[in-house]
């Protein structure tokens, strides 16, 4: 009875996060909304008060989106963000307030007592963390770390696809800014051009006549 039990809750947490990846699926490649849906779901799965997440930048976790919760920048250094980035492992503290890991006093200044940190992949490296935490000690369950693991895998599968399209973006932009500045430059060397220029497709269909092709021919 006891493993028909926990066999009938796993199929429960699979079942709401496949219900997750329906939702971040439904959000396409807006990150800001899959960073959303996901930090959401993580605070309803884990019973957590608040959801943060916190990418890399330098030698701090800088929070991207924080839900019921305010997030300060952490250092790498003296974080229990950090120790889950450095070692890729999940992180679990059941009383900040006493865990010699925490090299600071925010989470005091803040009245967070338990935390649950899981770093996020951008395939073979890691670029954030995704957190959880609650006000009282020990808030957190080991079917609570599962499913912030699920969690962690599907956000930073979602991240890393956000950011490859918004770089293929970027570059398109780019490359048809410069297109449209090489075509401006041209016009203008064709328009004030001395000789008559004209252009026609494989038809013989004339598609442009610069303005001395026009006054030589009338």
């Amino acid at each position: 009875k006891v493993a028909e039990e926990e066999m009938r809750l796993d199929t429960e947490l699979f079942q709401a996060v496949l219900e997750v990846e329906q939702a971040v699926t439904a959000a396409g490649l807006d990150s800001e909304t899959v960073m959303r849906v996901i930090a959401e779901r993580s605070t309803e799965l884990t019973g957590a008060n608040g959801a943060i997440i916190e990418v890399i930048e330098g030698d701090e976790l800088v929070p991207l989106l924080h839900t019921g919760t305010e997030a300060p920048r952490l250092k790498l250094s003296s974080s229990l963000s950090g120790i889950a980035v450095r070692t890729g492992e999940l992180q679990r503290s059941d009383d900040t307030f006493t865990d010699s890991r925490i090299g600071h006093q925010l989470y005091r200044e803040l009245g967070i007592r338990s935390a649950l940190v899981v770093p996020l992949r951008d395939e073979q490296r890691i670029i954030g963390v995704l957190k959880v935490v609650a006000p009282e000690p020990s808030a957190f369950t080991d079917r609570a770390a599962k499913a912030l693991r699920l969690l962690g895998g599907l956000l930073g599968a979602a991240m890393a696809h956000a950011a490859a399209f918004e770089g293929r973006q970027a570059r398109l932009e780019e490359r048809t800014r410069s297109l449209q500045e090489s075509e401006q430059r041209f016009k203008h060397l064709v328009d004030v051009a001395q000789e008559g220029i004209w252009v026609a497709d494989d038809r013989g269909v004339i598609t442009y006549v610069n303005q001395r092709m026009a006054d030589l021919l009338g």
